[in-house]
């Protein structure tokens, strides 16, 4: 059975997130084993971010939890309840 985490963010610099998608989150998220990997950006409110991973078993989701959380630090984020429409952002993904 597959597993998918999801996080909101609120973001300001979407090319800071770019960057942290391209060089740290989708390579872990490949190292983790995620069969999906994707962010989407809000189709109303283009400041908030949905990061939405699938993965093999609950390892792998503590591994990958942690590691979005931490590294998204930097970046403000308000978790949200997920009511909105999204889109793809079309950056380098899994699945």
């Amino acid at each position: 059975m597959s597993l998918i985490f999801t996080t909101i963010a609120k973001i300001k610099d979407w090319q800071m997130l770019q960057k942290l998608n391209s060089e740290v989150l989708v390579v872990q998220a490949r190292a983790a084993g995620a069969t999906r990997y994707q962010v989407y950006r809000n189709v109303n409110d283009a400041s908030q971010a949905l990061v939405l991973v699938e993965l093999p078993h609950q390892e792998a989701v503590l591994e990958i939890s942690d590691l979005v959380l931490e590294q998204m630090d930097n970046l403000p984020r308000e978790h949200l309840a997920d009511d909105r429409v999204w889109e793809p952002v079309g950056w380098e993904g899994i699945g």
